[in-house]
Parts: structure tokens; sequence; C-alpha cells
């Protein structure tokens, strides 16, 4: 079975924590919850468990408080090379090796990568 996890550990206020909150506190009704280990910034676990979020549905729940670029000589990339897949909710992700890991990014603003669209016409 592929360890995937989940990293919101970098994300400490606003709208990101909001959106992985959100996304999590969906994922945790899912049937295939328990395909996924959670790491969470304390944060993001706060608002959580705020809405009672059942976290038994999960693999694995660790917090972890991942700030900046101090991150890569922490021991987030020990956390991050223990898992086939990882998705951060929000980059940026602050890390220096991963050995075999799928490492998928979000990132929430597209008109960086795409300055030709829609919503920076109006």
């Amino acid at each position: 079975m592929k360890r995937i996890l989940i990293n919101c550990s970098n994300l400490h206020g606003g709208g990101s924590a909001a959106v992985a909150t959100s996304f999590i506190s969906f994922l945790a009704t899912s049937e295939n919850a328990g395909n996924f280990s959670l790491l969470l910034s304390s944060y993001v676990f706060s608002n959580l468990k705020s809405m009672r979020v059942d976290f038994s549905r999960f693999n694995k729940v660790e917090i972890f408080d991942a700030h900046g670029i101090s991150a890569i000589f922490g021991r987030l990339s020990s956390i991050l090379n223990l898992y086939d897949t990882v998705f951060t909710v929000f980059g940026p992700a602050y890390i220096f090796r991963m050995h075999g890991v799928k490492h998928i990014i979000g990132f929430a603003q597209p008109w960086i990568v795409y300055p030709n669209n829609l919503l920076s016409k109006s």
C-alpha cells in the first residue's frame, strides 16, 4: 500500500490554513480517509479539533510546526521521506532532500505562473 501524506505543517494562519482545514475536514468524511496520514501545524490541528474532526479515520496524525527556511535544517525532510507521496497543500515546502518521494505542492497564486488569465484582466 502506498504511504500518502498530506502536509500542512507550514500553515500557521490565514486563508491557506482555512483551505487546509476545510480540505481535511471533508477528507475525514470520505471512505478513503484511512489511506492518508496527516502532518499538521498546531494551528491547523486546533482548527480541525474545534470542528470535532475524527482523527481516528486517518492512518496517522502528527503535529509539527515548520517555519520557513529553518525547516530545511529541522526534521521535516526526514518525516517526508517516510512516505511514497506527499501533498503539501500550499507551498513553499522548505525541504532539502527527498529520496524517491513524489511531492505535489499546491500553489495559490496562479497569476504568477499564468499572468494572462481572466481574473487578472478584470
